[in-house]
């Protein structure tokens, strides 16, 4: 949440638009039957991604928030929204710690 004052002082909360998160600008992938290969910037390791994972990296073709991951997500996989949205949290922040996406707000 953002804070401003309005004309009288009053602090008002806004709602912060939700990141939309997108593969890094530099990583190199390639996807075979069962699993995607990336390489990022900056790094000598390659992120073998596997299962959802690859699911993952191959929903992130274009800039989407977890809120649209996670329905696009359930409705493959029968699951639930919001359990899935607390996973892809999790994954998606491992990924930008490693380099291979990024959030924007």
């Amino acid at each position: 949440m953002n804070r401003s004052t309005d004309a009288r002082g009053a602090q008002l909360l806004h709602e912060s638009p939700p990141a939309r998160w997108s593969r890094a600008s530099g990583a190199v992938w390639r996807s075979s039957l069962d699993q995607v290969i990336v390489s990022v910037p900056g790094s000598d390791e390659l992120l073998v991604l596997t299962g959802t994972a690859a699911d993952l990296w191959h929903a992130l073709a274009e800039s989407t928030t977890v809120d649209a991951l996670s329905r696009r997500m359930a409705d493959a996989f029968d699951g639930s929204a919001d359990t899935i949205a607390a996973d892809l949290t999790a994954a998606l922040q491992d990924l930008a710690t490693q380099g291979a996406v990024s959030a924007t707000p």
